[in-house]
């Protein structure tokens, strides 16, 4: 096989990602790869979406390159949406929950309707492939990753709603991922800052972790995502992260799971490669362990180092063709399913508004967001009355926790605005301030917690106005488990994100203007 071949294989297994912040132009290193090193799939975040109008030029561009470039097949264009707490896509489109909050309404058709308008949206704007759903069943409260992007705690449960999620993506031409594999939800730390273990017998993950994945592949998956989580079970003690393990990815996700599909790489710049064996050294190793997709977000100048590692290590015979052929043919197979060009430049040059944020994927979500928001307590609190001789302090933290899968978007400013709108004299205050003897004289107290079950002052706060106040209504717009360390509360309420539509809804909620019917999936 010619080295030029090879390249052009080799392109078509990098998913580059770049850090331009809205580009009105494909960057030229970027335009570089995709006509030299024929890198035939592109990754975009947050960074790179502006306007709604913008990141359909930008995907319509990286396309029309591919296509001038000659590429063979069009490029996956690809994104996070998970929805919920981790999504790319914000502006010009439907506010949708994510899992942990659909997992809540307990009804899979909610999953389903998520993924169709989803997928609808996304395709409207050209990204054809969603790195979702995630499939990690979270048995972990001090989970500092997962959390409230997985379905919940039961397996089975997760494994129902993540399978409807991908079917809807599917039914609206967008390729699915199910992440993160063999499951990141028994974590108590962060793959992008190191590598998490899980010490769990083999059978004890195939009734857990494994269940949903096991699941997916016996029903079509088409795509899965390997995380940088070691397993003991399959690797003993030597820490290779389950991105590099071929006792993971090629003895039992393909040979014993009999998975035919594409296996994709969790970000290769994450710090449990990059400040490992480097991710250049750690692409070549993974396609060695029978990765077909291999994901590089940031750098351009270590995607083009990758690409030149796993060609050397070809020439070395570190790599063999085959390895490289494989992979080639699955990823061609695949695109055939999804894209081709006439459909992907046409579409790719006008914008169909219509499909976006329109009145009846609105309603959906409006829908689904009151059957999962969830009020646990006291219910004949509710609606909290209003009335000049009650009065009601609001506590909000000074700032949301986020993990490194987030943008950070803080709406609380939302919930704010919302309560006082219901109830105009209620009065706010930071978590700091709410600690002095100026806010003993209320007759109710609204707490807004943020994953405080892994925040020690959080913790403390919430101990002492335990102590000190009656009538405590605690708002957790993240984490549930801060269920945990609030058990005396007269109300709690869970959000699962800190979205404008889930805070509108509990204040709705809370006042009586709704009835927020969710039940904790944890």
């Amino acid at each position: 096989m010619s080295e030029l071949e090879l390249r052009r294989m080799v392109g078509q297994m990098i998913v580059a990602g770049f850090e331009v912040d809205h580009p009105a132009e494909i960057p030229e290193s970027i335009k570089d790869l995709i006509e030299k090193d024929f890198v035939g799939n592109i990754i975009l975040f947050t960074r790179n979406i502006g306007s709604i109008r913008q990141v359909k030029q930008l995907t319509y561009e990286l396309q029309k390159t591919a296509s001038e470039a000659g590429h063979e097949q069009p490029l996956w264009i690809a994104t996070d949406q998970e929805n919920g707490i981790v999504k790319r896509v914000h502006k010009g489109i439907t506010e949708l929950p994510g899992a942990m909050l659909i997992g809540a309404t307990g009804d899979t058709s909610n999953a389903y309707e998520t993924g169709v308008i989803t997928g609808e949206e996304l395709l409207s704007l050209g990204v054809n492939w969603n790195m979702a759903p995630v499939a990690d069943v979270n048995n972990n409260s001090n989970n500092p990753v997962i959390g409230v992007r997985s379905y919940g705690k039961n397996p089975h449960h997760v494994k129902f709603y993540a399978n409807q999620m991908a079917e809807g993506l599917k039914q609206s031409n967008v390729l699915a991922t199910y992440k993160h594999f063999p499951g990141h939800g028994d974590t108590s730390s962060d793959s992008h800052l190191g590598i998490p273990v899980v010490n769990h017998s083999i059978e004890h993950l195939e009734k857990t972790e494994l269940v949903p994945f096991s699941y997916a592949i016996t029903n079509g998956a088409e795509a899965i995502m390997v995380s940088h989580v070691h397993y003991d079970a399959f690797d003993g003690e030597s820490e290779t992260p389950a991105t590099l393990s071929k006792s993971i990815i090629k003895n039992f996700l393909r040979k014993k799971l009999e998975f035919d599909g594409l296996v994709v790489t969790d970000c290769m710049e994450m710090d449990a490669i990059s400040k490992t064996v480097g991710t250049p050294k750690g692409a070549s190793l993974s396609i060695q362990a029978g990765a077909d997709l291999i994901t590089i977000s940031h750098k351009t100048d270590v995607q083009k180092e990758a690409i030149e590692m796993i060609l050397s290590d070809l020439n070395k015979g570190e790599l063999s063709e085959s390895n490289i052929e494989e992979s080639y043919q699955r990823i061609k197979q695949v695109k055939a399913r999804y894209l081709d060009w006439k459909t992907t430049l046409n579409s790719n040059q006008s914008l169909e508004e219509s499909s976006l944020n329109s009145k009846k994927h609105q309603n959906i979500a409006k829908k689904i967001y009151q059957s999962g928001v969830t009020i646990i307590g006291q219910e004949q609190a509710l609606p909290l009355k209003v009335d000049a001789e009650v009065r009601t302090l609001l506590i909000i933290p000074k700032e949301m926790s986020k993990t490194m899968a987030e943008d950070g978007f803080d709406q609380l400013a939302t919930f704010v605005e919302k309560v006082k709108f219901f109830e105009p004299s209620v009065e706010v205050v930071s978590h700091q301030k709410a600690q002095s003897n100026t806010c003993m004289d209320y007759d109710r107290y609204i707490i807004i917690t943020s994953s405080a079950v892994q925040d020690e002052e959080q913790q403390t706060l919430i101990h002492q106005l335990n102590n000190q106040f009656t009538s405590i209504i605690a708002i957790a717009v993240k984490s549930p488990y801060d269920l945990h360390i609030l058990p005396e509360v007269d109300l709690f309420v869970a959000t699962y994100e800190a979205s404008v539509s889930a805070l509108e809804m509990a204040a709705s909620a809370l006042y009586g203007y709704v009835e927020a019917k969710g039940k904790l999936p944890i």
